[in-house]
C-alpha cells in the first residue's frame, strides 16, 4: 500500500493556492529578503521608534510657501522683473508725492507766518520764513514779491530789485509789479516817478494806502524833503492813529528837524502801538542815551540785549550809560569786551578815547581816536574829541588840522540845514543845488550819499561839468578805471569844445 507523502510546506499547493500572510509585516524602507543564506549575519529589526525618528519630517505650510516663492524668480524671470518695476515706480511715486505734499504744506504754513509778520512791519521775522519759502517754492509769485517788499523796507534795494524780476519773469509787468516798482523807485528818492499812479491809490483810499505812505515818506527822507515827510506822516496817522509803523517814521522826521522831545513821544507811541517793534525800542534808547537820560534808557537796552546778546551796538550804549551815572570802570570793560571781537567798531572807538581822555591817559586816547576817525569819517564827535586830545598833547599842528576839517563841516552842516528847512523842491532842476549836497557828504564821509546826490545832478543836467570832475577824482580813488574813464572823457570832450 503507497503511503502518501507528507505535503512540503514550503512548496505551493498547486495552481490559484494563496500562501498564509506572514505574521510581522517587513519594513518598507527595506528589500525584501528570502531565505537567509548560509553564513550570513541575521538581519537585525529595526525597533519602529527608530524608524519613524529617522524618517523626513514634512514641511510646514509657511516654509513650503517660502520655498516656491524663492523658486519663482528663476521659473519666471520676464513676470518678476515686470513687478520689480513696477513696484519701483510706485515707491517712487509715493515718494515724490509725499514730498510734493511736504513742500506744499510747509510753503503754505512759512506764507502765512510771513505775510502776517510783515503786515505789521516785522521785518527781520517775515525774512526768515520767506526764506523758507524759497526753498520750496523758489516761482512762487506771492512769495517773490513779498520778498522784494521785505528787502526794500530794510533797504536793501539791489536785492528788492532782483527779486522784483523774478516776479516779473513769473507773472509778468501786473498791476502787482507796476506797484511794487514804484515804491522801490519812491523809496530810493525817484518820488516824482509815477506819482499820479500812486496819489490816485491814496485818494481811492485802496489797501495798498498805507505801503505807499511808507515807501514815499522813506523816499522824503532819504531826499532831505523832510517837510514833506512830515506832512505824509500826519496824513498818514490821521488815517491810522494806531499804525506803528507810521510813528516810527515820524519820529525819524522829527529827529532830524530837531525836535527831539516830539521824536521820543512818537517813539514811545509806536512801542504803545505794538510792544514787540524792537527797531523803536532802540531808536528810543539811543535817542535818550544821546541827550544824557541813560538812566531812562537803560531798561530798554537790558530788554534788547536779553533777546540780542552779540549785538555790539547795544553794548556801546549800555556803556555810555554805565559812564553817565559814573561807572567808568564798567563802561570800560563792555567796550574793551566790543573791541576784543569788533576792533574796528567806530561808537567802541570813540568811548574808549573818550573815557581814556577822561582819566588823562592822552597816548592811549590819541590811538583810539584816531582809529574812530578813520573806521568812520564821518563823524564829527570821534574828531572833536581827536582835537581835545591832540591840543593836551601839545600836538598843535595835528590839532589845526583837525579844526579846519570840524569848521568846514560845520558850515556844510549848516548850509544843509537851511536847504532842508527852507524847503527842497520835489521837481528841482537845478544841478548846482544837488552837487553842493553831494559835496557836503563826501567832505563829511559819507561817500555813498555823495554818489547819490551827483547821480542826481547828472540825472536833470547830464553835462554838468563839476560833477563829472569830482566823479572823476572819486572812482579813481576807489581804483575803479572803468567809470573814471568815462567821466575823464566827457571832461576832455568839453574842454576840447570850450577851445
Amino acid at each position: 500500500m503507497n503511503e502518501t507523502a507528507p505535503p512540503d510546506p514550503l512548496r505551493p499547493q498547486g495552481a490559484g493556492v494563496v500562501p498564509p500572510a506572514p505574521l510581522v509585516s517587513l519594513p518598507t524602507d527595506g528589500p525584501l529578503t528570502g531565505r537567509q543564506k548560509d553564513g550570513e549575519e541575521p538581519e537585525k529589526e529595526t525597533p519602529r521608534s527608530e524608524s519613524l525618528a529617522s524618517s523626513p519630517r514634512r514641511a510646514s505650510p509657511g516654509l513650503q510657501f517660502a520655498h516656491v516663492l524663492l523658486k519663482y524668480p528663476l521659473r519666471n524671470p520676464g513676470r518678476c522683473l515686470a513687478i520689480a518695476v513696477l513696484l519701483t515706480l510706485v515707491g517712487l511715486g509715493l515718494t515724490v508725492a509725499g514730498r510734493s505734499l511736504w513742500a506744499s504744506q510747509h510753503l503754505r504754513k512759512h506764507l502765512r507766518a510771513a505775510r502776517a509778520a510783515a503786515d505789521v512791519y516785522h521785518n527781520a521775522e517775515a525774512e526768515e520764513h520767506l526764506r523758507e519759502c524759497l526753498r520750496v517754492g523758489p516761482r512762487e509769485p506771492e512769495v517773490l514779491l513779498l520778498a522784494a517788499r521785505t528787502a526794500r523796507r530794510q533797504a536793501a534795494y539791489p536785492e528788492a530789485h532782483r527779486y522784483l524780476e523774478r516776479y516779473r519773469a513769473v507773472r509778468g509787468p501786473d498791476d502787482d509789479f507796476v506797484l511794487e516798482q514804484l515804491l522801490l523807485w519812491a523809496e530810493q528818492g525817484q518820488i516824482d516817478v509815477g506819482s499820479t499812479f500812486l496819489r490816485a491809490h491814496i485818494a481811492e483810499n485802496r489797501p495798498t494806502a498805507p505801503l505807499i505812505w511808507e515807501a514815499v515818506t522813506r523816499g522824503f527822507i532819504r531826499s532831505f524833503r523832510l517837510r514833506e515827510a512830515d506832512l505824509c506822516t500826519r496824513e498818514w496817522l490821521a488815517k491810522q492813529p494806531d499804525n506803528s509803523e507810521a510813528h516810527l517814521l515820524r519820529g525819524a522826521v522829527l529827529e532830524l528837524l530837531d525836535r527831539a522831545t516830539e521824536a521820543l513821544d512818537s517813539w514811545r507811541k509806536a512801542l504803545k502801538a505794538d510792544p514787540q517793534r524792537d527797531d523803536a525800542r532802540l531808536r528810543l534808547a539811543a535817542l535818550l542815551t544821546r541827550r544824557g537820560r541813560g538812566t531812562e534808557a537803560e531798561p530798554h537796552l537790558e530788554y534788547l540785549r536779553r533777546k540780542r546778546p552779540n549785538d555790539p551796538n547795544l553794548a556801546v550804549y549800555l556803556a555810555l550809560c554805565r559812564s553817565q551815572r559814573g561807572d567808568d570802570k564798567q563802561a570800560a570793560l563792555l567796550l574793551d569786551g566790543v573791541l576784543k571781537y569788533y576792533g574796528d567798531h567806530p561808537a567802541a572807538l570813540l568811548e574808549r578815547g573818550r573815557l581814556a581822555l577822561r582819566e588823562s591817559q592822552i597816548e592811549q586816547a590819541e590811538t583810539w581816536l584816531r582809529a574812530a576817525v578813520r573806521a568812520d569819517p564821518s563823524d564829527q564827535e570821534a574828531h572833536y574829541q581827536l582835537y581835545q586830545c591832540l591840543s593836551a598833547a601839545g600836538k598843535t599842528a595835528d590839532a589845526r588840522a583837525v579844526q579846519a576839517h570840524l569848521i568846514q563841516t560845520e558850515t556844510d552842516a549848516r548850509a544843509l540845514r537851511d536847504v532842508v528847512l527852507g524847503g527842497l523842491p520835489g521837481s528841482s532842476t537845478d544841478p548846482a543845488l544837488f552837487h553842493r549836497i553831494g559835496m557836503m557828504a563826501l567832505r563829511a564821509g559819507n561817500d555813498e550819499d555823495a554818489v547819490r546826490w551827483f547821480q542826481k545832478a547828472l540825472a536833470v543836467a547830464p553835462n554838468h561839468l563839476p560833477t563829472h570832475k569830482v566823479l572823476v577824482g572819486y572812482y579813481e580813488r576807489l581804483g575803479d578805471v572803468t567809470l573814471a574813464a568815462e567821466h575823464r572823457d566827457f571832461v576832455e570832450q568839453a574842454g576840447k569844445q570850450e577851445r
